[in-house]
C-alpha cells in the first residue's frame, strides 16, 4: 500500500519513509491508517484508492477521490481506463464465477469497518 500511495520513485519513497520515521519518533509500530494518513498520494496512489472506493461501495470516499484526480489534471478518459473498467472488470468476473459455479461469498470479517 505504501508504494501505490507514494508512487515508484526512489526519492519519493526515501522522503516518506523519514516523515513516518519523524513522526512515529520512539513508537515504533505503523498500521495502514497511518500510511494512508501521512504519505502523500501520488496519481497512482489516488487510482489505486478509487479502485478500492469503489469495490467497496463507499461512494463519498470514490466521489472525493475521484475531484482529487480531476484537480490533478488526471484526464477523465484516463481515470475511467485506469481504475474504473479494471474494478468494475473484476467485479463482474467474481459474481460470473460465483454464480456459474454456485460458489457463496466468503463472509466478512467481524472486526471490517465499512
Amino acid at each position: 500500500m505504501f508504494v501505490r500511495l507514494a508512487g515508484a520513485d526512489t526519492r519519493q519513497l526515501r522522503n516518506e519513509l523519514e516523515k513516518i520515521d519523524l513522526y512515529l519518533g520512539e513508537k515504533r509500530e505503523i498500521d495502514s491508517e497511518l500510511v494512508r494518513n501521512l504519505v502523500a498520494k501520488t496519481a497512482t496512489g489516488v487510482i489505486w484508492e478509487l479502485g478500492n472506493a469503489i469495490a467497496k461501495r463507499q461512494l463519498s470516499r470514490a466521489l472525493a477521490l475521484l475531484d482529487q484526480l480531476l484537480f490533478q489534471g488526471e484526464t477523465p478518459i484516463g481515470i475511467l481506463y485506469a481504475a474504473i473498467i479494471p474494478t468494475v472488470r473484476n467485479l463482474l468476473v467474481t459474481k460470473e464465477i460465483l454464480e456459474t459455479y454456485d460458489v457463496r461469498p466468503p463472509a466478512l470479517p467481524t472486526n471490517l469497518t465499512a
